[in-house]
């Protein structure tokens, strides 16, 4: 039938002082927009975007992320004392009035309810402090409901990766990035429990199982809810930037304006290059989808590199050699002479890519796929990639707003994104506007909203473009969380895009209906 044809015409627009956007929930029961802020949690009414509302953070603290079920709001706040945990409050949607509170890991970052509302999962990323002489472990907070509506209740579990820990040389065998150095062990390396960081979690239908991107390294955890246990540990492998690599999904899979990539900044715009570079996935958001029997996971191929005072893997490939990885003669040599000067811009992690252990470099690995893909569980339990968007978000950018091509959004000079990790999709969800099944992802760096049509989830679609938007007010800038409101819910009546734009500190809402095929 082809990709929907895709109507999105702004409702409002929330501009909120002095403060940021940037994770969002919505409360059907109040028709409430929650959104994290630097200064804590703002309330808007969905139907009009006028702000009715705060939960202010207390000092020392910040809200990471935020989620609603049925009239109650729970909000994950960090420590900014990166050695503290942090902790998951429960509020009434209606007043903003506490609930109650409960003890999290390290540094929660993503909470989400499951859909019957029995169960709050949060992924707690446990962020090493700046000089890295503290690496807390990285978590999984699991928060039992209490049916009787009794919130002293209420049953608290953390699941850790300590029974991985033996299992270090395996799973870096496998493709997981364990390379966090440590001072607080003999080998002066971190352990796998402390050296995962969960970032984003998509809860399966029956609240039982769950998916967590570990974004820093690579790989996507697999968590039993209902036992409280990690289950597995899936590397998500690299992404082959040039033209002779196929790429999954798509009506013909070498195309060639799938592949490729803008490697500099100096090169006056769009230049899509074909060089031996690879790209480590390193996902954010994450969403389970049912189709035809099967589990599919679809995520945004963010990218992120691990940069700290006390450590850093990101090296520009021209300066590999002064960082003692030179670049392996054989893959020199697979670079054009023309192409050194650009491909020297391009930030890979100096910690990845060496293969045979010499100590330079055989394999280039930049951060994030630009893209998003499509994972296959298969029967035996193992993530394949079904699809992945290619170059393709780079490529309509150049052709539909040259202007702002990979800037940064503030002070923007177009192209200056290209050599770190382009567009950096951050944010998705996914929804049902009439008879189709739509995918939106949020570009936190180009701005924008990229939208494929997923109704067969192994052959999206691109749907269209959601440039940011721009009125008297300014413009959307670095658009990051993403909420989907069905029809039933909407105070509009219809599909609503809620997008949560960090620095301009703005929330813009869009009714989805479909156009003509």
């Amino acid at each position: 039938d082809g990709a929907a044809q895709l109507n999105a015409d702004v409702l409002w627009r929330c501009v909120l002082p002095d403060d940021t956007a940037e994770i969002g929930a919505f409360d059907a029961q109040t028709a409430r927009v929650f959104a994290t802020g630097i200064n804590g949690v703002n309330v808007v009414h969905a139907a009009t975007g006028a702000r009715v509302g705060a939960i202010e953070c207390a000092p020392g603290t910040s809200a990471t992320s935020v989620a609603c079920h049925d009239g109650v709001v729970a909000v994950a706040w960090a420590a900014v004392d990166r050695t503290q945990h942090g902790w998951i409050e429960f509020y009434a949607a209606a007043t903003c009035e506490p609930l109650a509170r409960c003890p999290a890991g390290h540094n929660p970052d993503m909470l989400a309810f499951t859909r019957d509302g029995r169960r709050l999962a949060s992924a707690n990323e446990g962020e090493p402090t700046d000089d890295y002489q503290t690496d807390p472990v990285g978590s999984i907070t699991v928060v039992d409901l209490p049916s009787d509506g009794d919130w002293s209740h209420v049953v608290v579990r953390q699941i850790n990766f300590d029974e991985f820990n033996d299992q270090r040389d395996e799973l870096r065998a496998q493709g997981v990035r364990i390379f966090a150095p440590s001072v607080s062990h003999p080998d002066s390396q971190a352990t796998v429990a402390e050296d995962l960081e969960p970032e984003y979690l998509a809860l399966s239908d029956d609240g039982d199982h769950a998916w967590v991107t570990l974004q820093e390294n690579n790989a996507i955890a697999e968590l039993d809810l209902a036992a409280g246990r990690v289950t597995a540990i899936h590397p998500l492998g690299l992404k082959r930037f040039c033209a002779t690599s196929a790429v999954a999904g798509g009506v013909r899979r070498n195309r060639v304006e799938l592949v490729g990539l803008d490697v500099s900044d100096q090169d006056g715009g769009f230049r899509l290059r074909d060089l031996p570079v690879f790209g480590l996935y390193d996902p954010d958001a994450v969403v389970e989808v049912q189709h035809d029997g099967a589990t599919y996971l679809l995520t945004a191929n963010e990218g992120d590199a691990r940069k700290y005072p006390g450590f850093t893997e990101q090296c520009r490939v021209g300066e590999l050699a002064t960082h003692q990885h030179p670049v392996d003669p054989q893959l020199d040599a697979q670079i054009p002479a023309d192409q050194h000067g650009h491909l020297d811009r391009l930030m890979v992690s100096e910690h990845a890519g060496d293969l045979d252990g010499d100590g330079d470099i055989d394999q280039l690995c930049t951060f994030g796929g630009r893209s998003f893909s499509v994972w296959r569980v298969s029967p035996g339990g193992q993530l394949e990639l079904a699809f992945d968007s290619g170059c393709d978000f780079e490529r309509i950018l150049a052709e539909t707003t040259p202007e702002r091509f990979l800037h940064n959004g503030v002070d923007a000079c177009i192209d200056d994104r290209s050599p770190f990790s382009g567009p950096e999709p951050e944010g998705l969800v996914v929804g049902q506007v009439g008879s189709r099944r739509l995918a939106f992802i949020s570009l936190e760096r180009a701005s924008g909203v990229m939208i494929y049509d997923v109704t067969n989830v192994e052959s999206p679609e691109f749907c269209r473009y959601l440039p940011p938007h721009v009125d008297e007010q300014g413009c959307d800038i670095a658009p990051e969380g993403l909420i989907f409101i069905a029809p039933a819910d909407s105070p509009a009546g219809q599909a609503t895009l809620v997008v949560c734009n960090e620095v301009s500190g703005t929330l813009t809402a869009y009714a989805l209906t479909l156009g003509q095929q």
